[in-house]
């Protein structure tokens, strides 16, 4: 199975929604391949067949992964960018106090 990557533009503020709603499809797509592997299980043996079945769930699973390792990147560039917004905004808090004339003078 070929797989090919995509990229696509959305809010910031969407990002998290976005991921979720992801990790929902991924969550069925999950329990498809458990279903389809609980089958095999309740199956007459049929050794040709079922290493034909194991292989398309395991390209299914490997397709999951690298779903799921995109997410991963998704969210650790996300957080990296919240701890640079929160470390900007001390940094412009400190500033601005430093800056600020002295009361009571």
């Amino acid at each position: 199975m070929a797989t090919a990557k995509i990229q696509y533009t959305i809010q910031l503020e969407n990002l998290p929604s976005e991921v979720k709603n992801t990790l929902i499809k991924l969550a069925s797509k999950a329990d498809r391949v458990s279903d389809l592997l609980q089958s095999f299980a309740e199956k007459e043996f049929d050794a040709i067949k079922l290493a034909k079945d194991l292989e398309v769930a395991r390209q299914e699973l490997a397709l999951l992964d690298a779903n799921l390792d995109d997410c991963y990147s998704i969210l650790s560039g996300y957080a990296r960018y919240e701890a640079q917004q929160l470390e900007l905004t001390k940094i412009k808090k400190q500033e601005f106090q430093e800056n600020e004339p002295s009361r009571g003078n």
